[in-house]
């Protein structure tokens, strides 16, 4: 993951700023790279050094950024401070980490926002089922 840090440090250099999408692919790629506290720096970097408001995209990169860390609480925290409307795709990134982490509560909650927007969503009730699959075969063990 240092190439990340060295395509900034370019950046930088060659008087590049980044726009909306390179923050979304070093978003993505921090997330995938487990890079949780350089991520939260250059989410927080967008407005204050770079003038760009984060879109929802960018606050879902967020949401999956603390999730694959197993940071629920922070993925909730991201979620009830951006200024959109949370949708289907987010409350299905924390279902997804509570399903890995085998987080009851949390994945309670998510399940019940994602109802509330979708009702048919498949793969909400699957999440929310695997969920309690887990804690059940680890009280058989």
């Amino acid at each position: 993951m240092k190439k990340i840090y060295d395509i900034v440090g370019r950046m930088h250099a060659e008087d590049i700023n980044p726009n909306e999408m390179t923050f979304m692919s070093i978003l993505n790629a921090c997330s995938h790279g487990g890079l949780v506290e350089y991520g939260h720096i250059c989410f927080h970097s967008m407005k204050k050094g770079y003038d760009i408001i984060p879109t929802l995209e960018h606050y879902t990169c967020l949401v999956d950024l603390v999730g694959r860390a197993g940071l629920v609480d922070k993925a909730l925290v991201a979620i009830e401070a951006m200024p959109f409307i949370p949708n289907i795709v987010l409350w299905q990134i924390v279902l997804g980490v509570c399903q890995t982490f085998g987080l009851k509560e949390y994945g309670g909650e998510a399940f019940l926002h994602a109802m509330q927007l979708s009702k048919h969503e498949t793969g909400a009730y699957v999440c929310f089922s695997n969920i309690y699959e887990h804690e059940n075969i680890q009280d058989l063990g």
